[in-house]
Formats: structure tokens, sequence, C-alpha cells
């Protein structure tokens, strides 16, 4: 699936003749759900991630991203014989990276992004041991790098607007990368938006 997603964006350009779009600007803004995956065993709530992004199209194939990103908390909580706990991440990327467009049919075209990202990661974690011990709460910050890739239809509402559909694909590489148990932080869900194309 993620050797899928990663040559889908490229493979927009040989199915399909591209949308002329003159050169310019354009600004954008997304809103995914998504589910979370920090490797075996875990149980991350799904949660939101909104997106801004400003386009640069540098002629009708390609544009050039820069954007941020807010993930809201995905939570988990776990019990084992020794007491409970309760981890909480938020997130916060800036990222840049390419989108392709290209016609299909009428209004209807296809996309497809991708790129690099830097994270800001917010965690809390809790334990308590069942009144045997005092419990305790840890706040963390991990900062890394990761990518991001995206692919999905796009709606033309009017010449100048974009409606897009897609799926989306992130991911945040090695937390706690001197410990014992280092993780990546997977986010997959749907994402919906809109881009407005500035002459």
């Amino acid at each position: 699936m993620k050797r899928f997603i990663a040559v889908f964006p490229l493979a927009l350009l040989s199915i399909t003749p591209l949308q002329a779009q003159p050169a310019g600007t354009g600004v954008g803004a997304h809103l995914a759900y998504v589910a979370n995956d920090a490797g075996s065993g875990s149980d991350l709530d799904a949660n939101l991630r909104g997106e801004l992004f400003g386009q640069l199209r540098f002629n009708p194939h390609l544009a050039f991203e820069l954007g941020y990103a807010h993930s809201t908390s995905t939570e988990e909580e776990g019990a084992d014989n020794q007491g409970t706990y309760s981890i909480d991440i938020t997130s916060d990327d800036f990222y840049g990276g390419v989108r392709l467009q290209s016609q299909a049919i009428g209004a209807w075209s296809l996309y497809g992004r991708g790129g690099l990202l830097y994270y800001r990661s917010e965690i809390d974690f809790a334990e308590e041991f069942f009144g045997l011990k005092p419990g305790g709460e840890i706040e963390e910050i991990e900062e890394g790098i990761g990518y991001y890739l995206e692919a999905g239809v796009s709606y033309a509402a009017a010449p100048e607007l974009l409606l897009d559909l897609g799926f989306t694909y992130r991911v945040r590489q090695d937390y706690f990368e001197d410990s014992r148990r280092p993780f990546d932080l997977e986010e997959m869900g749907v994402t919906a938006g809109l881009v407005w194309l500035l002459r």
C-alpha cells in the first residue's frame, strides 16, 4: 500500500493530460480525519488534522507548496498487572512539497501531493499503580522529520477554485529515538479541502 501511494502521484502524469493552469500562486486549506498507529500494540484514537498552505505554480504540470498543519490530540489508555497508563499526543507540522494536477473528464481531475515535514509533538504520559505507590505525569516535547503523501480527486467549482477529496498518509519519524522503544507515528485517513488559484 505504501509503495502504491508513493508512485501514484507520478503515474498521474502518464495517465491523463495535465490541466492547463497558468503559472501563478494559490492558497489552500484541508481538513483530515485520520487513524493513528505507533507500532505493535498501539491503540491510539482517531483525530482531526487541519492544514493551511501556499502554492507556487511553475507551469501547468507542477506546483510547489509550503504549509502548516495541526493534529488534534490522539489518546491511548491501557492497563497491565502493575497499573494503568494514558498517553496523549498533539502535533504541529511545517512542510514543503509538490502537487501534481491532471485533467480527467469535464470539471473532475486527479491530484497528488507529497513532500517532507518537520514536526513538533507534545506528549503527556501519566501512570497510576492501583494506589500501591504514587503515580505521576511526564510531559515531553519531541521534534523530528517525516514525510507525507496524498492522492485524490478535484472538482473545479469555478475557474479559480478547486475542491479536493483524497486519501492522506503522513509519518513522523523517530519518537524517543534514544530509548529502548523508539517508534514512528503514522496518520492515515481521508481529507477534504479547497485550493484558490491566484493569478
